[in-house]
């Protein structure tokens, strides 16, 4: 698969470009990462960010290069916040 990187694109653009050069579809992107089509569609009009395991994990995977942006999907809990936040108590 082919890399996209542009300066001051988004992410949702990237991810569209990304999609386009390599002839895949929203819903194969989804499957690529669990969510649906709709889902995907969001993310490359901008209308919802791109939760940060989904960028680390398409990165990792497909080197296509997303902004990190610290969202976290619903239910996520990133280790060093949880510690943060317990050590408060102790």
């Amino acid at each position: 698969m082919e890399k996209v990187t542009k300066l001051n694109k988004t992410n949702g653009e990237l991810l569209l470009g990304f999609r386009l050069q390599n002839k895949l579809t929203q819903t194969d992107i989804g499957n690529l990462v669990g969510k649906d089509k709709r889902e995907v569609s969001k993310w490359e009009k901008g209308y919802r960010a791109i939760p940060q395991s989904i960028i680390d994990t398409l990165n990792k995977k497909y080197k296509i290069k997303l902004k990190k942006t610290g969202k976290l999907m619903r239910g996520e809990v990133r280790k060093n916040a949880l510690q943060e936040f317990l050590s408060r108590f102790i």
